[in-house]
């Protein structure tokens, strides 16, 4: 591949799993759960297909998170304000050990979840939602700062 198109790949794979793994959660909480409740009532059913559709939309979180992951720190090592895993010797180095820090932690949110049976609307959800968010964020200032 070219020098130019090695990179553009990459960072259309590294968006294409944030809007995946960010949008999921969104639509998620925004859209399907008021929809179940609405459709099905508090308890039982709502349950069962409730817990069916989260067991699908944590493996699309993992997956995008796991991509994230691969696809950034591929990013990372292209620039020469990098310096490493975990350093902070510049702005753009600490806004990516930050993002680092918060991909780790959604990966064992995710992770926890897929091993237990949570509320799906409970607050596991809701932090899934806010790192997400966060790491779009600090990706928005990780660009600026390049």
């Amino acid at each position: 591949m070219s020098s130019i198109a090695t990179p553009a790949l990459l960072s259309w794979l590294h968006q294409l799993f944030a809007a995946a793994g960010v949008g999921g959660l969104l639509s998620f909480a925004l859209a399907t759960l008021p929809a179940l409740s609405a459709t099905l009532g508090a308890e039982g059913e709502r349950q069962r297909v409730g817990q069916a559709l989260w067991r699908r939309l944590r493996v699309l979180a993992l997956v995008s998170l796991v991509g994230l992951l691969i696809t950034g720190l591929l990013l990372a090592r292209r620039s020469a304000l990098w310096h490493g895993l975990g350093s902070v010797a510049n702005p753009y180095s600490a806004v990516l050990t930050a993002k680092q820090v918060l991909t780790v932690a959604a990966l064992a949110i995710t992770g926890v979840l897929s091993t237990r049976r949570a509320r799906l609307a409970g607050p596991w959800l809701a932090v899934c939602i806010v790192l997400g968010v966060l790491l779009l964020a600090l990706g928005a200032l990780a660009a600026q700062l390049d």
